[in-house]
């Protein structure tokens, strides 16, 4: 693994251990926990990356993509905090 690879696979557990609850009844669409990190590695000097490679670090990260009946995409498992302010609909 090149060194620029582990230094994000690092960012994201940050991310994660700052950012996220860990729950097996949560769902977050993608859309949404790529904001967050794309908000959170921006405000700490992190290289965002795409879209792609962060939704492969969830899943090797063991946490389960999942589809609603909507069609909306995203992973079991994983929440934002949500914090004071937030739009109380974050979770699309």
């Amino acid at each position: 693994a090149t060194s620029d690879y582990l230094d994000a696979q690092d960012a994201i557990a940050a991310w994660i251990e700052e950012c996220c609850q860990r729950d097996p009844n949560a769902w977050t669409s993608r859309a949404v926990l790529f904001e967050s990190w794309s908000k959170w590695a921006t405000a700490s000097g992190e290289h965002v990356g795409t879209r792609a490679r962060f939704l492969d670090a969830l899943t090797a990260r063991r946490f389960e993509p999942s589809r609603k009946r909507t069609g909306a995409r995203g992973f079991k498992g994983l929440e934002i905090n949500q914090k004071e302010g937030d739009d109380p609909f974050w979770n699309r």
